[in-house]
C-alpha cells in the first residue's frame, strides 16, 4: 500500500491537506482531509450552548411548557418564554409558580421535557453555519464542548437525531450542576473538563443568560440572534444574525 499527502491551501494563517491510502493498482483504500494553524498551540477551546444556537428548538420548547402549565391554571406566554429562554428548568418553575417543593419541580420538569423531545422528534434542524465550523474545528484539533442548561435526556435526543456526537469532547448539561445559566458554573464545568483556561475559551450563545454566564466565566463570546435581539446580546464579545457570519480564523485571532 502506498501513503500519500498532499498541501491543498496553505497561507500564513491556515494550512489545509489532503492525503489517501492506496493500493498499488491506484485503488483508494481511504482519505483524510485536515486542517492546522501553523505555529500556534491548540490549547484553545469553544464551547457551544445547544437550543438555539445549534438547533432551532423554540417551538418545541415553549409548547411542552405552556402545556405543563397551562395544566396547573398558569398562562405561559410567549413573552415569558423569550424572557426566559436558556435558564434552567426550576429557575422557570419557581419563577412561574412561586415556592414549589423540589418533588413537585422535579415532576414538572421530567412532563416538560418528556412532552418537547415527542415534539421534537424529527422536527428540530440544526441552525445554519454550525456544521460547518463544527467540522473544520473538529480537523483543526480544537478542543470542543457542548454547555447546556437541557437536561442529558434531552442531549442524547437530539445529538442522535441530528448526528452531533462526533463533534464533542465533552458534554455539561444542566441537571449536573447547582446553578444554571447566568451562572458561570456550566462553562467553567466545561473548561475543566477539556483542561483548558477559561481565557483561552470562546462561548457560542443565543440568550442573555447565556452571554453573562460566559462573562463571569471570563470566556469570550459569539451571540447569535436567532432567540433574541441584538441589544439584548450587547454584552457578548460579537453579536451576530448568523454563524455563516464567522469562520475559523476570524474565532483563532481573539485568542
Amino acid at each position: 500500500m502506498l501513503a500519500s499527502a498532499w498541501v491543498t491551501k496553505a497561507t500564513s494563517r491556515l494550512v489545509e491537506t489532503s492525503g489517501a491510502l492506496t493500493y498499488p493498482d491506484g485503488t483508494v483504500l481511504a482519505e483524510i482531509e485536515s486542517s492546522f494553524i501553523p505555529g500556534r498551540r491548540c490549547s484553545q477551546a469553544f464551547i457551544w450552548d445547544m437550543d438555539g444556537v445549534i438547533v432551532d428548538s423554540g417551538e418545541p420548547h415553549y409548547q411542552s411548557w405552556h402545556e405543563a402549565f397551562a395544566r396547573r391554571g398558569v398562562s405561559y406566554t410567549r413573552e415569558l418564554f423569550r424572557e426566559f429562554f436558556g435558564t434552567r428548568d426550576d429557575l422557570i418553575i419557581k419563577k412561574m409558580l412561586g415556592d414549589v417543593s423540589a418533588e413537585d419541580i422535579r415532576q414538572i420538569e421530567d412532563e416538560k421535557e418528556a412532552r418537547y423531545r415527542e415534539l421534537a422528534a424529527g422536527n428540530v434542524k440544526i441552525l445554519p453555519g454550525v456544521t460547518p465550523l463544527l467540522k473544520v474545528m473538529k480537523k483543526g484539533g480544537f478542543k470542543v464542548a457542548l454547555g447546556t442548561s437541557a437536561p442529558l435526556e434531552n442531549v442524547n435526543a437530539i445529538a442522535a437525531d441530528i448526528g452531533l456526537n462526533e463533534y464533542f469532547d465533552a458534554v455539561v448539561h444542566g441537571r449536573e450542576v447547582k446553578e444554571g445559566k447566568p451562572s458561570p458554573e456550566i462553562y467553567e464545568t466545561a473548561a475543566r473538563r477539556l483542561g483548558v483556561d477559561p481565557a483561552d475559551c470562546i462561548v457560542f450563545e443565543d440568550s442573555p443568560h447565556g452571554v453573562e454566564a460566559a462573562r463571569q466565566a471570563g470566556m469570550k463570546c459569539v451571540a447569535v440572534t436567532n432567540s433574541h435581539r441584538a441589544e439584548e446580546l450587547s454584552a457578548a464579545t460579537r453579536v451576530v444574525q448568523s454563524l455563516e457570519e464567522m469562520d475559523l480564523i476570524q474565532l483563532i485571532r481573539w485568542m
